[in-house]
């Protein structure tokens, strides 16, 4: 009887243990870096999350942060699954060599985005080099667009950032540079142009407050990004979800609202264009 015992309650440790793994397979961490503010964020990124759940099956939490090294450290640290991250960040993690690209964004038939360099109606800037002496605004320092652009731009004309502008600002997203300058608190700022783009379609009060000096790319769009660490069955499934996305109706429809026409698998050495 005992013996019969010790087998049943064997078996039970042994049917919870794989119910518990089983259940912690069920879940999957989105990571969302701080191209937006996380009110945006929500806004845009909440129907990906219904689709995701509705798809796998899986619970999905969203993880947001306020910088970009952040959202790196959790996706290199395998705190988050997969993440859309900024190009320049990503870049940074390629260079630290723990992360990949699982899909591209294709926008508009190009797998590219823009920097624009934003300003007042009123300015008479053409260039970021017409701007000395005025205020600025950048992203994150890990932003491509938002920060290692017109730094880099200023360096090859031997132009220290600080120097050159009467006073600089890290905002932490796109849409706050925009609304920085819209509202006078900076004279400019460089954006990504996919976040500008769509945050001028929703907040169309903004659009007469900015306009846009120069572009400058195009640059490989921000990918949807995973640690190499992460199980390859979850980034598998995860990198098919988003290839197919454009197949079904409710998948078109939530690329259509992000401005997205599909994604694609980016090439091997797609990323060393940056």
């Amino acid at each position: 009887m005992r013996a019969i015992r010790a087998v049943i309650f064997l078996f039970i440790i042994l049917a919870f243990s794989i119910t518990s793994s089983y259940s912690e397979e069920k879940k999957l961490k989105l990571g969302l870096g701080s191209r937006i503010t996380p009110k945006e964020n929500i806004k845009v990124y909440r129907d990906i999350v219904s689709y995701l759940a509705k798809k796998t099956g899986w619970k999905v939490e969203l993880v947001q942060t306020s910088s970009y090294v952040t959202m790196n450290k959790l996706l290199e640290k395998g705190k988050v699954d997969v993440a859309f991250i900024c190009t320049g960040a990503f870049k940074k993690g390629v260079e630290q060599g723990w992360v990949e690209a699982l899909a591209t964004p294709v926008i508009n038939g190009q797998p590219y985005y823009y920097a624009y360099l934003i300003a007042r109606p009123e300015s008479k800037a053409k260039d970021i080099l017409d701007l000395k002496g005025k205020s600025f605004a950048f992203t994150d320092p890990l932003s491509l667009t938002g920060f290692i652009l017109p730094a880099d731009v200023l360096k090859r004309k031997r132009i220290g950032y600080r120097d050159f502008f009467s006073t600089t600002m890290f905002t932490r997203s796109h849409d706050r540079s925009i609304v920085a300058v819209a509202r006078g608190i900076v004279e400019a700022a460089t954006v990504d142009s996919l976040v500008f783009d769509h945050y001028i379609k929703m907040h169309s009060e903004i659009a007469s407050r900015v306009k846009i000096i120069k572009k400058y790319g195009p640059f490989p769009s921000p990918p949807l990004a995973s640690s190499r660490s992460i199980d390859r069955e979850i980034k598998a499934m995860i990198q098919i979800l988003f290839l197919q996305m454009n197949k079904d109706d409710e998948g078109r429809s939530i690329l259509r609202n992000l401005g997205i026409d599909y994604f694609v698998i980016p090439e091997k050495d797609f990323y060393k264009r940056v």
